[in-house]
């Protein structure tokens, strides 16, 4: 499991994030290279 968890978090990119992985997309809302999403409830 722990694997798979490092993989998706740290690998794998995703579509939803600028085809980023979640903590490439993080530094990069950081960094301000990209603008950060607002979710409505």
């Amino acid at each position: 499991m722990t694997n798979y968890l490092l993989f998706y978090n740290f690998r794998r990119i995703h579509g939803s994030l600028y085809d980023l992985s979640p903590v490439e997309f993080r530094q990069a809302v950081e960094q301000q290279q990209v603008k950060p999403f607002v979710v409505k409830g």
